[in-house]
């Protein structure tokens, strides 16, 4: 078999049901976001696998099932703004 290119992550966060073996645990995903400080290759495979989405979700058309990729890139930018007024209020007193 010839690998893709594909992030190994990206078809698991495009997983709506997290009773499915193959999603990614919200648990698992929260606390490896708390190691971006410390581990920047956690950060660099999540972030690749939602900037792949992203891509994906650009070629996509009304007539595709885009509904999870909106849904993944959504809570990502959530999250990323959850986390950016977090640092703000630890570093900065924000």
């Amino acid at each position: 078999m010839e690998p893709t290119g594909r992030n190994p992550l990206t078809p698991h966060l495009l997983i709506e049901d997290p009773e499915d073996e193959r999603s990614i645990d919200h648990d698992f995903l929260t606390e490896a976001i708390s190691q971006f400080p410390e581990d920047d290759t956690i950060q660099g495979a999540l972030v690749g696998a939602v900037e792949e989405l992203s891509r994906e979700l650009a070629r996509m058309n009304m007539n595709n099932d885009y509904k999870p990729y909106i849904m993944v890139l959504y809570e990502s930018l959530v999250r990323s703004k959850l986390e950016y007024a977090d640092i703000l209020s630890r570093h900065y007193g924000i």
